[in-house]
This record gives C-alpha cells, structure tokens and sequence, in this order.
C-alpha cells in the first residue's frame, strides 16, 4: 500500500505546487476489525492530516538480480533496468554500462535493495543519465525503505537521484566519480541527490 496525509506546512516545501508529498509505502501483515498493522515503521504521523490508503499495488516478490552484465551502448533510448511494484527485490553484482538514458528506474517498491555493482557511462551527457534514479511518481507511486550500498558511479548525471517522497532509504558507502554535466571537457556536477520532486524524507545518507 501507499499511504498519504496532508501536508505539514512547517515541514513540507514545494515550489511546483501540488500537496499530500507526505508519503511511505508499506506492506499489511494483519487486520483486525478497524486496526491496520504493518510491516515497517511510519516515517512521519499518519495519525494527523487526514492519511488515507492511496494506493494498493499487485506486488514481484522476493526476485534478484545478480551477477550480471548489461551493455546497452549499441543500443537506443530507453533504461538498462526497471524495478517497478516490486517488494524486497535486489540487485547485487551487476554492471550496467552506457544506456541511452537512466541505468535503472525504481518505481513503487518496497525493501528493495541495489549493491555491489559497478554502473558507468552513458551515450549522453547532462540531465537524465542517473545510475539509479529512485522515481517515485504521484501518479504510480512512491518507494520505501530501500538500502543502496557499496556501489561504485562514474560518468553520471547524476549517480543516485531520489524524488517525489521517496522515504525511509538508507544510501551507504557507495563511490562517485566524474559526473558528466553536459559534454566532455564540461566541468562536474552534482553526483548524489536528495530532493528532485518533493517531498524525500528520513532518508540517512552514510560514508559515500
């Protein structure tokens, strides 16, 4: 599920208009009569503004990626990977090189995981060639609770993009190097993102 509330006007900023970026997806483990029980914590109060279930998702469980490598440089537009209303699903030991676009787009997951992998170089250089692009859309839906760990970035604009209310993830000793702004000689831009689309929250940024 994904829940939502209004926004906390102290807390939430957005400069795109819209409302309701106070978000976190979830998995229900019980119900009993008019009481709720899920599996990880809530991130915020969703006992205030008027929370509601926004969406259920029809969930891939429990499904790996490992050991891996995609080529995408003879190829056209489009990503390398999509991990999309997926729960505790991971990536581990893969090499993603030179998609015409984002290496991977994550959308509606839950306890997803991503490490250990090497993901380099795009056909192109400026916005949109993130290496993970954690792509929560109100729309489709939001990610959480999410670790990305021990991965190595090159080439890359930027390497971890985290948007619309993507929460509770834990982005650790993962290495950057030489993001790509807008050509070659260019000079390097941002590499790591916590805030591309309102509103990411209690995300712990650790050792990268």
């Amino acid at each position: 599920i994904e829940i939502d509330r209004d926004d906390d006007p102290n807390v939430v900023v957005s400069t795109t208009g819209g409302t309701r970026f106070t978000r976190q997806v979830n998995l229900i483990t019980a119900i009993s009569g008019n009481t709720v029980t899920v599996k990880n914590p809530l991130l915020a109060d969703f006992n205030a503004g008027n929370a509601k279930i926004k969406w259920t998702f029809l969930n891939t469980s429990f499904s790996g990626i490992e050991n891996l490598k995609l080529d995408h440089s003879g190829a056209g537009g489009g990503t390398n990977m999509s991990f999309q209303y997926c729960y505790a699903c991971w990536l581990k030991g893969v090499e993603s090189f030179k998609p015409a676009g984002y290496h991977m787009v994550i959308l509606g997951t839950l306890n997803l995981e991503i490490r250990d992998s090497f993901i380099h170089d795009a056909q192109t250089y400026g916005p949109n060639n993130a290496g993970v692009a954690v792509y929560g859309n109100p729309l489709y839906g939001s990610n959480s609770s999410g670790k990305i760990e021990n991965n190595i970035y090159d080439r890359l604009f930027p390497a971890i993009e985290m948007q619309n209310s993507s929460s509770g993830f834990y982005i650790g000793y993962n290495y950057g190097y030489g993001s790509m702004a807008t050509a070659t000689n260019a000079p390097v831009s941002w590499m790591f993102t916590d805030n591309h689309g309102p509103h990411d929250m209690m995300n712990l940024w650790e050792g990268n």
